[in-house]
Formats: C-alpha cells, sequence, structure tokens
C-alpha cells in the first residue's frame, strides 16, 4: 500500500475509482485502511462510464498518444451485455486492463466531487 500511497502523493488524482464488480475490488479494504479514500462504482455507473467514454472519443473530445498498451487494450475491446447497457468483455486472451482504468479515471474525473485526495489521507 506505500507505494499507492506514493503515487497518490505524487499524482494528486481527483479520485481513486474501483470497479466494485472489478478484479481490483480485492484492494478496497486496503487502500481505506491505508487511509486512501475509493470510489467504487456500481454496474449502472459502470455501464455509463463505459458508455460515455466511448462517446467522448466517438466525438473527438478525448484521445490518447498511442501508448502501445492503451492500443492493444482498445483493439482487443468488445462489449459485454450490462443490465440494460453494456460494459467492456474483461474476458479474453488479451489483457483489457489499461482500457478498463481509463475508463475508471474518467468516471472519476467527470463524476467525483471536486476535492482533494489528499485532503482526506492527511
Amino acid at each position: 500500500m506505500e507505494s499507492i500511497k506514493q503515487l497518490v502523493t505524487a499524482c494528486r488524482p481527483k479520485a481513486v475509482v474501483i470497479d466494485s464488480a472489478g478484479p481490483a475490488a480485492s484492494l478496497i479494504v486496503e487502500l481505506t485502511a491505508a487511509g486512501i479514500p475509493v470510489v467504487t462504482t456500481s454496474a449502472r455507473e459502470m455501464a455509463q462510464a463505459c458508455g460515455s467514454l466511448y462517446d467522448a472519443i466517438r466525438n473527438g473530445e478525448l484521445w490518447h498518444i498511442g501508448q502501445p498498451e492503451l492500443n492493444d487494450a482498445v483493439a482487443a475491446a468488445s462489449k459485454r451485455p450490462l443490465q440494460d447497457a453494456w460494459a467492456w468483455q474483461r474476458k479474453g486472451n488479451t489483457d483489457i486492463s489499461p482500457l478498463v482504468a481509463v475508463t475508471l479515471a474518467a468516471f472519476g474525473l467527470a463524476s467525483s466531487p471536486s476535492y482533494d485526495v489528499l485532503g482526506s489521507i492527511w
């Protein structure tokens, strides 16, 4: 947890966001115990996050500079039904965690209250 705390200190994120139904959910208790506030997404919020990211990219409102890991994740990504919407399909041969991370980061930036995460930690 010390490395994550150092990363939060160095980067000063608006939020630390974890999909409560994803594999990183196993970190929520430990992060919270370390004093790092965590924003979690419900299934509905994850679907909203995926749809919002997809729309922002298609509308030219969001782009990236061509990181190979993210390029590979985007190329391999597919959709899975989630309630009345969709989310990224995590099962497959290619790791799409970079795409999921970007999706959650965009969600956190757009929807988290405007506060200083560090103010909540220290």
